[in-house]
């Protein structure tokens, strides 16, 4: 019950892995925050990643629009590069 009022970024900087934390928050009934969601999937990333568009999106997500796009799955504008960097 007191997990409730810990923050997901708290447990991360005592060295649990986001994922994790999220987990924890969800299973006492708190939600993780939507940044913690790929844009794409609407899914909780596991293995979240930086495109050039600055924002965050699940590895195979991401990589699965970059083959058929050049722009931003947010946006619509033109991306610089297709290289995506984990975060």
């Amino acid at each position: 019950e007191q997990l409730k009022h810990v923050s997901i970024e708290a447990m991360v900087r005592l060295g649990l892995p986001p994922r994790a934390a999220a987990t924890i928050r969800a299973a006492v009934g708190a939600p993780p925050p939507e940044e913690y969601f790929c844009s794409i999937s609407c899914e909780l990333m596991v293995d979240p990643c930086f495109a050039a568009d600055g924002h965050s999106y699940e590895r195979a997500n991401i990589t699965a629009w970059l083959a058929s796009h050049d722009t931003s799955p947010l946006t619509n504008e033109a991306l610089p590069h297709k290289m995506v960097v984990p975060n």
